[in-house]
């Protein structure tokens, strides 16, 4: 297959309908390196767009929310690879969430394995390993106007007018 590693995808085909924050930007613990009592936050290798050189970035953790009115999705833990910590836009007023759009999206296809099960006594293989997806970005940043209106008509589509 041609496709290896991460796919750089859209926001606005990913989120049509907008996505939201939830909570603060975290830093996510490098569990390789920290010990009970020190935390070492990850980093990343990532390909600086400016200089096409190849440079390790500390990653930052936000949850996001689908604006999409009719998806029962789960929030999804994006990672930000960022060299300072992102700062999440203001809140709207009248919304409980931080409407935001992420720069640089890349989705990373992975396979989880947890529900794979080994077989004994004589039984079968029953695999339930599923593919999960990890969703990176390289910033974060409050809607422009009219992606704002888009995420207000809350239809995906830019409100006229």
């Amino acid at each position: 297959m041609a496709i290896k590693g991460a796919i750089p995808v859209v926001f606005d085909d990913v989120y049509p309908h907008g996505a939201f924050a939830s909570g603060q930007v975290e830093r996510v613990k490098d569990w390789d390196r920290s010990s009970g009592k020190d935390f070492v936050q990850a980093e990343v290798e990532a390909v600086d767009p400016g200089s096409g050189e190849v440079v390790r970035l500390p990653a930052w953790s936000i949850v996001i929310l689908d604006g999409d009115p009719d998806e029962q999705a789960e929030p999804v833990r994006v990672q930000v690879l960022a060299r300072h910590q992102p700062v999440l836009p203001e809140p709207t007023a009248g919304l409980p969430f931080r409407p935001v759009v992420l720069e640089g999206m890349v989705i990373e296809p992975i396979v989880n394995r947890d529900k794979c099960r080994v077989p004994w006594d004589g039984r079968q293989h029953r695999c339930g390993a599923r593919v999960a997806y990890r969703v990176w970005a390289r910033g974060v940043r409050a809607p422009r106007p009219a992606e704002g209106a888009r995420v207000a008509a809350g239809n995906g589509k830019a409100a006229s007018g």
